[in-house]
């Protein structure tokens, strides 16, 4: 079964909202404010196991979606929830080695070394 683009971008697109809607938000504590980042960017992983159980997820939808998460790995917090994102993909077998490289080069916390 052929994963269907329009689909799968639309979902997406839906995560990159939500994510976005993060930063707009007024949270009653940093444990509430740490749940809706996690829930939100964990959306991705999601998203990438969905699509592979088709056993049709091609390197650019992950590549997409790891983009993603990357663009929005900003600080220690992201750091931790990106890495616990990634290690379940990772072992999963959804992801591999490249994948989490190229994560590594275009996340936003790069910005600070």
């Amino acid at each position: 079964m052929e994963v269907d683009n329009l689909k799968y971008f639309n979902e997406l697109q839906v995560i990159h909202d939500n994510i976005n809607a993060f930063y707009d938000k007024l949270f009653d504590s940093e444990e509430e404010e740490y749940n809706y980042n996690y829930q939100a960017k964990n959306q991705i992983k999601i998203l990438l196991e969905k699509y592979s159980e088709q056993k049709k997820l091609s390197k650019l939808y992950i590549i997409e979606a790891l983009l993603l998460l990357a663009f929005n790995t900003g600080c220690v917090e992201d750091e931790i929830i990106s890495e616990k994102i990634l290690n379940e993909l990772y072992n999963s077998k959804i992801i591999c080695e490249e994948d989490i490289e190229i994560f590594n080069k275009f996340k936003a916390s790069n910005r600070w070394y």
